[in-house]
């Protein structure tokens, strides 16, 4: 449900400088676009599929004056991401639901170098470990403690830290990095990524993915024992970290 545009406040913005009448009149136009499109039940991104179309033509726009023209197209679309309501660039598991803002959902991140995540992770929730190839990130905790730990490669020790709620860390790009919800509330983390078009993948995937006799070579377990192997992996973010959950007396 969208909220009420405050008109008022944005009078008070306007009054709080010294504008042009030319200034002003580019400014009410705007306005009464953005209120038309509310009352037209203008959706914001995230709550439907990008046109892919759309994405080319903003990706091949020689002018920025071009490519404000064609986010113009659809202003509210185009320019809010709504992570409360989104259902493209979402992804759910027992353990919470993440929602990625990217070009990919979001038309106005094309080109700005820059993506977000909302993570909303039940107690207990662990986010598993997992890579961003085309970006590094930077998350912060919001209301609850979280774990959190990033692996570069081999030659290097692994980083972890406990973030209170107002702490912040770093993942470098292309680490195997974790987050974990320590408390027994749902909590929530927001990270902010270098990258519009970042790439995800978790540490595990390749065990469904790869030829069966690498996968069996690789984890030194029975290429015949598999298939249930493979079943039994949890979701993604997951809820299964059980000294928490028993202390959490959430445990089944």
């Amino acid at each position: 449900m969208r909220r009420p545009i405050n008109t008022s406040r944005l009078l008070v913005i306007v009054c709080s400088y010294q504008l042009s009448i030319e200034q002003i009149l580019k400014m009410i136009v705007f306005i009464g676009i953005l209120i038309l499109a509310f009352f037209n039940g203008a959706s914001c991104a995230g709550e439907r599929p990008v046109d892919e179309a759309v994405l080319r033509t903003l990706e091949g726009s020689p002018t920025a004056a071009i490519f404000e023209r064609e986010l113009a197209k659809d202003i509210i679309f185009n320019t809010v991401f709504h992570f409360l309501t989104a259902v493209v660039g979402v992804t759910i598991g027992s353990g919470g639901r993440l929602v990625s803002a990217t070009a990919a959902t979001f038309p106005a991140l094309v080109k700005t170098g820059v993506s977000m995540n909302y993570a909303y992770v039940e107690p207990c929730g662990l986010v598993a470990p997992h890579i961003h190839p085309r970006a590094a990130s930077m998350i912060i905790a919001i209301n609850t403690t979280f774990l959190a730990g990033y692996w570069v490669e081999n030659a290097t020790a692994p980083v972890i830290n406990t973030l209170q709620p107002g702490d912040a860390t770093v993942f470098p790009q292309g680490s195997v990095h974790f987050e974990f919800n320590m408390g027994c509330e749902p909590g929530v983390f927001i990270a902010a990524r270098s990258s519009e078009d970042p790439g995800s993948y978790t540490a595990t995937g390749f065990i469904s993915r790869f030829p069966p006799a690498i996968v069996a070579a690789t984890l030194g377990y029975p290429e015949g024992g598999l298939d249930s192997f493979i079943k039994g992996l949890p979701d993604f973010p997951s809820k299964n970290v059980k000294e928490c959950l028993l202390k959490c007396k959430k445990a089944t």
